[in-house]
């Protein structure tokens, strides 16, 4: 069956109202639930997710994997990032990266954010869960949010957003499921516009300054680097871009 969409004026989470409606069995492969405004809208690190009601796009969609063991789980990340970044680029927005675990930037500043729940049965992956913020017609988020940037401030024009939603949708699919995006050439290209690779940077870790580069991902999505005191790995928990580089 075609999958469906479920739109709210507002929810507290666009994540969590889809787990319920697949614990429910209401939920088909695929399923789209978009809310105009999230009240409890959650980023990583816990943080919540600020936007302005009906200007840009809040949704969540699931699909169960064939066969992924818990230990590749980043995978995802990683095929997700790079979906929302080609919607991007194919509207001809320049400048956009991944940014470790799963932020989209434009020229350093954060247009969207990704958050995979996983449900799991054992050590392999039953279903996930994909919920996308992304900036589109909401402007000034410069005076709220420094480092953030809209489609429309980029742009100077107003996007429609269901049209968007469907392409992010598509492009999601495209990256999971398409023969076209094997892992080795998610891997290259995840490095290819990971920010910061290969950059001398300085990051915040235990409470004090760490001076860095990234070198690369782990297949468990930790963040390798060669810093001042040898090569490390970290998790989100552990590592930090100091406030004047964070997006």
């Amino acid at each position: 069956m075609k999958p469906q969409l479920h739109f709210f004026p507002s929810l507290d989470s666009t994540n969590d109202h889809l787990k319920d409606l697949i614990r429910q069995e209401k939920a088909q492969l695929w399923d789209i639930v978009w809310a105009d405004y999230q009240s409890a809208g959650k980023g990583q690190r816990g943080n919540k997710w600020d936007s302005e009601d009906g200007e840009n796009l809040l949704f969540s969609t699931w699909f169960k994997p064939h066969v992924l063991p818990v230990s590749q789980v980043f995978e995802l990340n990683k095929r997700v990032s790079l979906a929302v970044r080609s919607v991007l680029v194919d509207r001809g927005v320049e400048g956009v990266s991944v940014k470790w675990p799963n932020d989209i930037l434009v020229n350093g500043r954060k247009i969207a954010g990704v958050l995979i729940e996983n449900n799991l049965d054992g050590d392999r992956v039953e279903h996930v869960v994909i919920g996308i913020g992304l900036n589109v017609n909401q402007v000034g988020l410069k005076d709220r949010l420094p480092n953030a940037i809209s489609l429309r401030e980029i742009s100077g024009q107003k996007a429609d957003r269901m049209e968007l939603l469907n392409q992010l949708h598509q492009a999601l699919q495209a990256h999971i499921h398409s023969s076209f995006w094997p892992t080795a050439r998610i891997d290259a290209t995840y490095l290819k516009y990971l920010y910061g690779f290969r950059q001398w940077r300085t990051y915040l870790h235990q409470d004090k300054e760490l001076f860095g580069r990234i070198t690369g991902i782990s297949s468990q999505g930790l963040l390798q680097m060669n810093t001042d005191k040898g090569s490390m790995e970290f998790d989100l928990r552990e590592i930090r871009f100091l406030p004047d580089q964070e997006n």
